[in-house]
């Protein structure tokens, strides 16, 4: 897209601009065009300590379905304002909300913001058991912003979604002592052995190769796009900066 941005107010002594030239930075309020997102790629790895011989496909074998998901969405408008800082670092006010950033040199600057939640849910049988259940969010924001010569601004919106769930529990208890007779860990959602057979953790047997059994499911999922943007006046915006919860 080709749109002129309006005039930066960096250059203050005609004097010194005429000496040096005109150092544009990038300071001011922007309408952003970010475009449609690309392809969304996920994956997801398994860790576990299981010791039969084992798949994860869930049957030991290749499936006789294709699961394929597409997703067609337009692109989106919105304001950002980039804001430096006493220390020379920059923040980006995306909606009240501010993503810490670096001047990267060469009309380059980066921003970065990783949030996350994690959860731990554990049981322990003073007769000798131990479970424990952990689930973890982190969302992490990648947002880079390029300058040209003439001050037009482009750059790119990534977005990385890490989900991570895991349990551990012992190898071996006698049920008689908690009068748990099974395992709780959901292996035989994610391990088969070559028939095709889930894979689980019995009490009474050795199944893992340590003292005690895990499984961990990690899923990585990105998704960018790219966008140019317009310097604005700041009265034209209205009342889009919310009070900001602070990231930095």
């Amino acid at each position: 897209m080709a749109r002129n941005p309006l005039p930066f107010a960096s250059c203050t002594a005609f004097a010194v601009a005429a000496l040096a030239g005109c150092v544009k930075e990038p300071e001011g309020l922007y309408v952003v065009f970010l475009d449609p997102p690309g392809e969304v790629t996920c994956t997801t790895e398994t860790s576990e300590d299981y010791e039969d011989d084992r798949t994860q496909d869930g049957g030991g074998g290749s499936s006789e379905w294709t699961y394929t998901s597409t997703v067609d969405q337009s692109g989106t408008a919105f304001y950002f304002e980039l804001i430096p800082l006493a220390d020379g670092t920059w923040v980006l006010n995306y909606g009240g909300e501010l993503i810490p950033g670096t001047d990267e040199g060469g009309g380059s600057y980066k921003f970065k913001w990783e949030s996350f939640q994690e959860v731990t849910e554990t049981e322990d049988h003073r007769d000798g058991y131990a479970f424990v259940h952990k689930t973890s969010a982190s969302t992490t924001t990648t947002v880079t912003v390029d300058m040209d010569a003439k001050g037009y601004l482009t750059g790119s919106w990534k977005t990385t979604t890490v989900n991570e769930e895991r349990w551990r529990e012992d190898d071996r208890w006698d049920p008689a002592d908690n009068d748990l007779y099974s395992t709780q860990i959901p292996s035989d959602q994610y391990l088969f052995d070559g028939d095709g057979d889930p894979v689980v953790n019995d009490p009474e047997t050795t199944d893992c190769s340590q003292d005690e059994c895990f499984i961990v499911i990690t899923t990585t999922c990105d998704d960018s796009a790219g966008f140019d943007a317009v310097r604005t006046d700041p009265e034209t915006a209205g009342d889009f900066l919310l009070p900001a919860n602070t990231a930095a």
